[in-house]
């Protein structure tokens, strides 16, 4: 089973193109973590699925954060890198733009993955630099996880 779930993957067009991929974090859920609480707001995963001067493709990463190697160092290193392999496979040598959006421990992984498609693996291990040059990291928090307004 792949750890990457297609929301919202539009036809290909000549609007420029972006992926998003949501990370839940500790004990969520890949759909439930970005549910709205509020009725007046729309979640950040329906925000960007409803973009229309790009071409928005939304994925969920969904990972098991419980277990004894879930939170260390190694545990979170691995997950980093078997989240850049999925979206490596998802985008096919593709030149995509990757807008990253992360909840609670599931910011910790998105660093630890561009970290790593930045600087590669510890020396014994297969290097990656640079695997992943179309990341840019930005990083943006909210106290709800919700975006008010309809843009």
């Amino acid at each position: 089973m792949d750890k990457l779930r297609v929301i919202n993957n539009p036809p290909e067009t000549e609007i420029q193109a972006v992926d998003v991929v949501a990370v839940h974090g500790v004990a969520g859920y890949k759909t439930s973590t970005w549910e709205s609480l509020d009725p007046g707001t729309i979640s950040y995963v329906e925000w960007f699925s409803g973009r229309s001067i790009v071409r928005v493709s939304v994925y969920e990463y969904h990972f098991i954060s419980k277990g004894a190697n879930a939170f260390t160092r190694l545990g979170l290193r691995a997950e980093a890198l078997e989240m850049l392999e999925a979206i490596s496979r998802l985008q096919g040598g593709k030149q995509t733009k990757i807008v990253f959006v992360g909840h609670d421990i599931g910011g910790i992984l998105i660093k630890e993955a561009l970290i790593q498609a930045a600087f590669g693996h510890d020396a014994d291990d297969q290097h990656n630099e640079g695997e992943l040059e179309n990341v840019e990291g930005k990083e943006y928090s909210s106290d709800d996880g919700d975006l008010k307004g309809d843009d």
